[in-house]
């Protein structure tokens, strides 16, 4: 100190410089325990992760394993079934054989006796030999067992769909069965949602705010959960289950998934993420068996050069495949249909028809549901029939021509929007079919253009407002199905494309909406627009009259009269779009609502109209504008 004193430092300013020299060690310290403490943390965060995926997984492929096990299990009981039915007939269809037999030989061998030439040995001993034979115990025997091979038979023949059907009907299952358990741990775990506050004492203590925090509910077995994530955990490992179950069973169900996954603003994200996939990603059909189905369009494998053998897309009645015109050079796809495409989707509709008979016996009010799925199964039956969607894209064409027919310009423009969108001007394309080279299993139409709507990060690059591509999506579709005679009733992401750039000369900005797979279009009657068009307009002007004069042209037959809840409900299926949270939370709302008064209500009158008086258009109408909000 005193050294210090005398070189003129202060006591202050030593402590001072010890305390900083103590500071940055300390602060050195603890940036290095930190940086160790968040390593440690990322490590752990991703094994969680791995296990919990891993864990998910699992789950899904012993759900997966359990589905085959019980349709296996459900196969061969049914083939034993069938087998003890045939050993138990069996002795009296073979007596009544023998007597037939007998009596056609015996009427053979007196005719031959009483005729004008006498039936000479040879003939008498065949005939004896054939009785003989045919009545024989190793005989009929044999014929016992041949027919206890037809059902494996009509299976291989049918490319297994009795099998299938049953591998149908076990996923069905599965999924209803995890739903039940879900809700029943949620009662379990949670309680009754209508009656927590009653129970908060008895069943979770005293209601405190320990046992309730960050809005979790502790239960009596200490753990603390709450509804959504029990729901969550379930939605991750059916999501899953569902993807690889229609990736094996096809058909129809392709078709199924794609439209739950286009269902953003109702179906959680695990469902929208893993079905997604089935959009443009469906199984593919080798090329071997592609080759053999051109080969039977004629002309065509003469006319096209370059034809792509992996295809581009592939989806649940066909893929395509990129070509070339030989004369010209023209770009062209190939959509070519899966060679059991036809079998498996037939079958499916009859599952579908039994599933619908047994909803509509258990709860007739329901028996709109048939009526509904009838009318799906009749409209997408023409998929299966490739002229039915050439004849699609030609009136398609014609209904976009009448777009643009009154405009110089050729083109169109979006809406200005609150954000302060400027208005873009767009242009709508149908891709151009050639008949000489299509049939029913294959269709050849001009190449477009374009990545997926959804594909936001090509939004992102071209600069195209997300807001003013959904303007003028459905700009587009409210003119198919307002103002002309057909609409595209399929319009999921995988059938929107979008391109930067309109193709008009002096229009340097813009963009091109391409609508593609026209097999799924509804046309509708002069009538039945127009009611369309009155019902949208009495939805958004509260007109109550309107709206009755629509439901009676439709030919709707109303059960009770209560207009305003008609209109709430009609007003809700109309809704104006909106983000997919807020979208989910007002279906969630809504469900709750209907709940409440579907129970409060007797039977007769739980629903607004007759099961019977519910027109098969309005599935497809309604269906397009829900895949719409879903976009």
């Amino acid at each position: 100190n005193e050294s210090n004193n005398d070189n003129g430092i202060d006591d202050d300013e030593i402590d001072n410089v010890e305390n900083n020299d103590s500071d940055a060690h300390l602060s050195a310290f603890l940036s290095e325990e930190v940086a160790k403490l968040k390593a440690e943390n990322d490590a752990l965060s991703n094994r969680c992760a791995c296990l919990e995926a891993q864990n998910i997984l699992v789950a899904s492929q012993q759900l997966d394993f359990l589905s085959r096990a019980i349709a296996w299990i459900l196969s061969l009981l049914s083939y034993f079934i069938f087998v003890k039915i045939l050993w138990n007939v069996y002795p009296a269809l073979v007596g009544c054989m023998t007597q037939h037999t007998a009596a056609t030989l015996s009427m053979i061998h007196v005719f031959s006796l009483s005729s004008d030439y006498q039936c000479n040995e040879y003939i008498c001993g065949a005939i004896e030999v054939i009785r003989y034979i045919l009545m024989s115990p190793v005989t009929m025997s044999a014929f016992k067992y041949v027919l206890a091979t037809l059902p494996y038979v009509h299976n291989k023949f049918f490319q297994g769909l009795t099998h299938r059907r049953f591998e149908v009907f076990a996923v069905a299952f599965i999924m209803i069965v995890r739903v039940k358990l879900t809700r029943a741990r949620i009662r379990l775990f949670i309680g009754d949602s209508d009656s927590n506050e009653k129970k908060k004492s008895s069943w979770r203590g005293d209601g405190d705010d320990d046992n309730e925090q960050n809005g979790y509910k502790t239960s009596a077995y200490g753990e603390s959960v709450d509804e959504d994530a029990i729901w969550d955990a379930n939605y991750e490992i059916s999501a899953r289950f569902m993807y690889a179950s229609v990736i094996r069973l096809r058909g129809l169900w392709t078709k199924s998934a794609q439209y739950i996954s286009s269902r953003a603003d109702v179906m959680p994200v695990p469902y929208i993420r893993e079905l997604g996939k089935l959009m443009d990603e469906a199984p593919e059909t080798p090329w071997e068996d592609v080759q053999k189905t051109l080969s039977k369009c004629k002309g065509l494998l003469e006319n096209l050069d370059n034809i792509d053998k992996r295809p581009i897309a592939s989806a649940s009645i066909g893929q395509v495949h990129v070509a070339n015109l030989k004369t010209t050079g023209e770009k062209v796809v190939v959509k070519v249909q899966h060679p059991s495409a036809r079998a498996t989707m037939t079958d499916d509709f009859v599952s579908l028809k039994i599933i619908s008979r047994i909803v509509t016996l258990l709860e007739p009010e329901f028996e709109f549901f048939e009526i509904l799925m009838r009318e799906w199964a009749v409209e997408a039956k023409k998929e299966l029939d490739f002229d039915f969607e050439l004849s699609n894209l030609e009136a398609a064409l014609t209904s976009v021509d009448s777009m643009t027919a009154s405009l110089p310009s050729g083109s169109m423009s979006t809406d200005a929007t609150p954000k302060s969108v400027s208005p873009l001007s767009f242009r709508v394309e149908i891709p151009r079919p050639y008949h000489e080279l299509s049939n029913k299993d294959v269709l050849v139409m001009s190449f477009c253009e374009g990545r997926r709507v959804d594909d936001l990060e090509s939004l992102k690059e071209w600069n195209l407002p997300r807001v003013a591509v959904m303007n003028a999506v459905t700009k587009v579709y409210a003119h198919m199905m307002y103002v002309t005679d057909i609409f595209n009733g399929d319009p999921h992401p995988g059938n929107i494309f979008i391109r930067p750039g309109t193709g008009i000369k002096g229009e340097d900005h813009g963009f091109t909406v391409v609508v593609l797979d026209w097999g799924l279009a509804k046309r509708l009657p002069e009538e039945k627009r127009i009611a369309f068009c009155q019902l949208t307009y009495a939805a958004a002007t509260l007109d109550f009259g309107l709206m009755l004069d629509a439901v009676d042209t439709m030919g709707m037959k109303m059960k009770r009269e209560d207009v305003g809840e008609d209109m709430q409900g009609t007003r809700f299926l109309l809704r104006d779009m909106a983000p997919r949270k807020i979208a989910r939370k007002r279906i969630k709302a809504k469900r709750k609502n209907d709940v409440k008064l579907f129970k409060s209500r007797k039977k007769g009158e739980r629903l607004p109209m007759s099961s019977k008086g519910y027109p098969g258009e309005l599935f497809f109408f309604f269906r397009t504008n829900e895949l719409l909000h879903g976009l």
